[in-house]
């Protein structure tokens, strides 16, 4: 809903004030017509983006506190990641190499544990 109404409102802007710049004859008149839409296009953009950040702000987000840093990921994948670090923690000694695959460099780096691969990535070219 909320990029549509973005979209909305942007074309609205564009289709209701760019019209009447091209509407002044005078060079200086239509500078300071167009001058007003482009603030009132920023101001419109700058209202809306803070809109969305607001009404995003404190829903759909998990906050994962770990010694080492703090992530803000979307909730399935911060509940996933947030289990998988207790399992590393609780199966694991402090400094033992644990590799994960594919790609778990960030549970290397919040359980503060090697990687005992030397590439990051594992996957196998065709």
């Amino acid at each position: 809903m909320i990029p549509g109404y973005i979209y909305v409102r942007s074309v609205i802007d564009v289709c209701l004030v760019n019209p009447f710049a091209t509407c002044f004859r005078q060079p200086d008149t239509r500078r300071l017509a167009r001058n007003i839409a482009v603030a009132l296009l920023l101001l419109d953009v700058a209202i809306t983006r803070a809109a969305v950040l607001i009404s995003l702000s404190g829903r759909n987000t998990y906050v994962l506190n770990t010694d080492r840093g703090t992530m803000v990921a979307i909730p399935d994948l911060g509940k996933a990641i947030d289990e998988a670090i207790g399992f590393i923690k609780l199966e694991t000694a402090p400094g033992e190499p644990v590799a994960v695959m594919p790609e778990g460099t960030s549970l290397n780096f919040f359980t503060d544990r090697p990687n005992p691969l030397r590439e990051e990535s594992q996957r196998r070219a065709i």
